[in-house]
């Protein structure tokens, strides 16, 4: 199931089943990785339609990485949570007469 699209990724979030989730962005990021990131391979960026620049990573308020890091523990708490267990399919001896 899709979760998330953008201009640039079709497919920037989806998921499979209940425990498998594939996100095509970087909510781990804090502002420490930020700074380290430009800092260390920053001649990496180049210009582009869907490349922030080095000013734009380092201007990101420290209310967006707070958020993020929200986002991120929701989304490991979902994928571990053992309250919510996927259907389980029905043994052959529950399937009505003819099978499925």
């Amino acid at each position: 199931m899709q979760l998330a699209r953008s201009v640039g990724c079709e497919n920037q979030a989806f998921q499979l089943a209940r425990h498998v989730i594939g996100l095509q962005f970087h909510l781990e990021t804090t502002a420490e990785v930020a700074h380290g990131m430009v800092e260390n391979c920053g001649e990496e960026l180049v210009r582009g339609s869907f490349v922030q620049s080095a000013g734009e990573i380092l201007d990101v308020p420290a209310t967006r990485y707070r958020a993020i890091s929200g986002l991120m523990s929701d989304v490991l708490t979902y994928l571990v949570d053992r309250r919510v267990t996927p259907q389980a399919q029905p043994s052959t001896a529950e399937l009505p007469v003819g099978g499925r």
